[in-house]
């Protein structure tokens, strides 16, 4: 990391025997440059003595300053209530990066059979400067073919003892480094994707949006070579891809042919210092990779491998001087977005021969990576085509060519380096003898961001239901953003990642993910208007509108409400206002909003998105997002202490709602109009005098169309949720784990694996964001509500609702003070449930049954019937 003070955090686990409201009363840190210094007690960095704070996570480094390529070991330990101390903490590290851009010595290189600019402009101009429709029908791989991915190399010796070896290092689009002949690490399309640079004849692409971007930034790594050098001749190597960074397709443009830079910081044990830095002094050579597009597939050949290329004693023959290459006009900075990996594995579950040489795979579920050739025997120069087919109407052809040319060494093997696939099924064309399971492996590739909450119930379908949309999302991350699909257009949709954040955030550990995305839209929004496109790292190939561009208010809003990080707000409360206050540029005359961008272009300024049956105008959708984000920001600076913003914005969520009233009521019907009008309005607040008839016309609404979800992208989010608001939990419930398409059930029904596009329309059946609405099965049916004015789960909500036809449902949260845990069964009238708060925190439970006496509880009624305050500790709780 380049940060010169990071942030630490912790967590204290309470035994089972604890006593309620056991809490963190001080704490201590220390930190070391070395681990056995830590561990002797020697804290020559820094020692931060006996703290008094009750539980804080992130607290600021406040040492000594740090230094750059340097690791530095810490340890904690706390005081609890009755000023017990506890023991040490596990030793954890950081490790810096270059922490002031003067230190950067490398330069960067690349390939000389390369140009300097990207392929996707050719003889002056963009491939996809056509329309649309004409650019998709043109095959864009073979007007602009990749050349051979380069390979880079440096000899260097060691002669006296290693104290540490650092490399900081990056390569554009992709890269894998290698020293002595070994891969270094596990990560995979690296590095995270970003703006990389400005890019040329934007003005001529698909969606000519002039954007004066706030920022671009190149993301480098940090990778410890410290007990892999070797005394004598070492050779430290990479090779280079295509990546987003020189990608052709109609959804994107293209910034440069691939380039490397890395500078390798080496410490003696004697005091003395090296620097190994890239320049053209490298050596460069064509790989076996002869192809390479993160659309297009990849092609390999195995004929022109190099075996040895990065051992010591390889030789000099057929290598030529790389060349020096422009940088890029993005900043370096740490990549502080997890890697990508490989995450998962799947065997296969069926292999037929359907002829001669040719070979249909299936798996047992779609998922975003690669397929793995094993113990390949064919002669040499044979070509295996694989085949990648999705769930979709599409099949094969969302997915680009992989192509494999045999070396003829026997017992070969082979995994796509520099792009990814979406597939159940593959077929395997020209493989040669039996092919078996033991051939094919299927290997699930994304940014590592883990499951981290655990959810299970006595109704299956929910349990498949979450289960299929964690894959659905994890599908849908790589390069540390979240896109639409994985396939077709791979796409940083801002509108999607906002969509679906909470439901991230209930499941994954995507902490450090929305981190770095959330500084993405930073740097994409104009600096000038506050407008935030539709993609970031702008794409243009992004539609959308207004709900897209809200990612700017809403993520980081939902971010602090999860995290309890009031940095982020304090961050990005500029751009959160910017971006709302924008919105406020396009208001009517009538107090709604109706945006326009791009000359009224509709693909820029949707409103609903892909809706089953009612489009609501776009003006009551747009007029929706604007309030949202006036609330948001209300919020968010009463929280940061700036009163009189949070009472303007307040008051003008309070007008907005007025004017989405006064525009959409219709007093003879008691409605607001057909579908999701009534949803965006119950949401927003609809005057007393009418609610009763508003909600009403909502249940009749689902009732009429058979229990099936009434929303598109904007209004499922919100769906499930202003039901139960309404005091409609079982209608919810029903249309949640029972209504088919529209709905949720229908693409269990159809076989699929993941969730789909649209509700019933056979487009791509790899999109998370219609699962966002089942952020209602942890906010409403397990009951667990944050409180923002107590962000982080600080103070929380529990009020759940119990299914009539569910016997019981648990759900686990990592919060950052500790486990959540909420678990409830019942058996007739009795009800039991478990319950885990948090050290440091505080609950407020409302018993799911009226009237019930709860056994387990100390003293903590309230005013309120039925409505107890937990402190921090386990509980068993009965109802009777």
């Amino acid at each position: 990391m380049d940060e010169t003070n990071p942030r630490l955090s912790w967590v204290n686990l309470m035994g089972r025997g604890a006593s309620h409201g056991i809490h963190q009363t001080a704490w201590q840190l220390q930190v070391a440059s070395t681990e056995d210094l830590l561990k002797a007690g020697k804290a020559d960095v820094w020692d931060s003595g006996k703290v008094k704070e009750t539980s804080a996570p992130f607290v600021r480094y406040a040492g000594p300053e740090l230094h750059s390529a340097q690791k530095y070991w810490w340890r904690v330990r706390v005081w609890d209530d009755e000023d017990e101390v506890s023991s040490w903490s596990e030793d954890a590290c950081w490790s810096t990066g270059i922490l002031s851009p003067d230190e950067w010595k490398a330069r960067w290189i690349g390939a000389p059979w390369d140009m300097e600019g990207p392929r996707d402009i050719v003889d002056g101009a963009p491939l996809t400067s056509t329309s649309f429709d004409e650019a998709l029908m043109k095959d864009l791989q073979q007007m602009a073919p990749s050349t051979p991915a380069p390979l880079l190399r440096r000899k260097f010796n060691i002669s006296k003892e290693v104290v540490s070896a650092r490399l900081l290092t990056t390569g554009l689009g992709y890269f894998e480094l290698y020293l002595n002949g070994e891969k270094v690490s596990d990560d995979l399309l690296t590095p995270n994707q970003t703006d990389y640079s400005e890019r040329v004849m934007m003005e001529q692409r698909r969606l000519p949006l002039h954007l004066e971007a706030k920022g671009r930034r190149v993301m480098y790594l940090g990778y410890d070579l410290t007990h892999l050098l070797q005394q004598g001749e070492n050779v430290l190597g990479c090779m280079l891809g295509n990546g987003f960074f020189n990608a052709v397709q109609v959804w994107t443009a293209g910034y440069g042919s691939p380039r490397f830079i890395g500078q390798l910081e080496i410490r003696y044990a004697d005091g003395t210092q090296e620097t190994l830095v890239s320049d053209e002094n490298w050596q460069v050579r064509e790989s076996a990779v002869r192809e390479n597009d993160v659309f297009g597939g990849e092609t390999y050949d195995a004929r022109f491998e190099t075996s040895d290329w990065c051992q010591p004693d390889a030789s000099d023959e057929g290598w030529e001087q790389a060349v020096l290459r422009e940088p890029p006009t993005g900043a370096l900075v740490a990549q502080n977005g997890p890697h990508d990996r490989v995450v998962n594995t799947l065997k296969p579950i069926s292999v037929e021969k359907v002829c001669d040489r040719c070979y249909v795979v299936q798996f047992p579920a779609e998922i975003s990576g690669r397929l793995r050739l094993c113990h390949i025997a064919n002669e040499k120069g044979d070509t295996i085509r694989i085949k990648y087919k999705d769930a979709s109407v599409a099949g094969y052809n969302y997915n680009g060519q992989n192509t494999y040319v045999c070396g003829g060494g026997g017992d070969e093997e082979y995994a796509a380096h520099f792009t990814w696939f979406v597939f159940h099924t593959v077929q395997i064309d020209n493989w040669a003898g039996d092919l078996t399971e033991d051939n094919v492996l299927a290997e699930a590739v994304s940014t590592d961001v883990p499951v981290a909450a655990s959810f299970t119930c006595s109704n299956d379908t929910l349990n498949r239901l979450v289960e299929m949309w964690q894959r659905t999302q994890m599908n849908n991350m790589h390069g540390s953003i979240p896109s639409d699909c994985p396939h077709r257009e791979r796409g940083p949709y801002t509108g999607d990642g906002q969509l679906t954040c909470s439901m991230v955030l209930h499941n994954f550990d995507a902490g450090s993910f929305y981190r770095k995305w959330i500084e993405d839209i930073r740097c994409s929004q104009d600096s000038i208007t506050g407008y935030v496109p539709n993609g970031s790292p702008w794409e243009p190939g992004c539609g959308g509108g207004v709900g897209w561009g809200i990612a700017m208010t809403t993520i980081p809003w939902e971010f602090y409400v999860a995290t309890g990080d009031r940095s982020l707000l304090e961050e990005y409360y500029a751009s959160m206002k910017a971006q709302t206050d924008y919105m406020g540029s396009w208001e009517t005359p009538d107090g709604t909003m109706f945006a326009h961008v791009c000359d009224d272009s509709f693909i820029m300024n949707l409103g609903e998105h892909l809706a089953p049956y009612t489009t609501p105008e776009q003006e009551a959708v747009h007029t929706y997002c604007w309030w949202l984000c006036c609330d948001c920001m209300a919020k968010a600076a009463k929280v940061l202490g700036k009163e009189d913003e949070a009472v303007s914005y307040a008051q003008q969520a309070l007008r907005i709602r007025d004017a989405y009233h006064h525009r959409y009521y219709d007093a003879s019907r008691g409605s607001y109009g057909e579908d999701e009008y009534d949803v965006f309005a119950l949401r927003m607040g609809v005057p007393d005098s009418v609610k009763e008839r508003v909600v009403q016309d909502l249940k009749e609404q689902v009732i009429h169309r058979d229990c099936h979800v009434l929303t598109g992208y904007i209004g499922t989010r919100i769906f499930f949720e202003v039901l139960s608001e309404c005091g409609l939990h079982e209608l919810a419930y029903q249309t949640l784990a029972k209504g088919k398409c529209p709905g949720y059930v229908g693409f269990l029904d159809a076989g699929s694996t993941t969730f789909w596009e649209q509700w019933g329309v056979d487009a791509s059946h790899d999109h998370s964001a219609l699962g966002s609405g089942m952020v209602w099965l942890y906010r409403y049916m397990m009951g667990v509500k944050a409180d923002w004015e107590y962000a982080g789960y600080r103070h929380f909500e529990i009020s759940p609702y119990l299914p009539q036809d569910m016997t019981f449902a648990d759900y686990t949260l990592p919060t950052s003070y500790g486990p959540l845990r909420v678990k409830w069964e019942k058996s007739n009238e009795n009800v039991c449930m478990e319950v885990t708060v948090p050290e440091g925190c505080t609950a407020t439970l409302k018993w799911p049954v009226s009237g019930q006496h709860v056994q387990g509880l100390d003293d903590s009624i309230t005013d309120e019937p039925d409505t107890y305050t937990l402190q921090s500790g386990y509980y068993t709780l009965r109802g009777f």
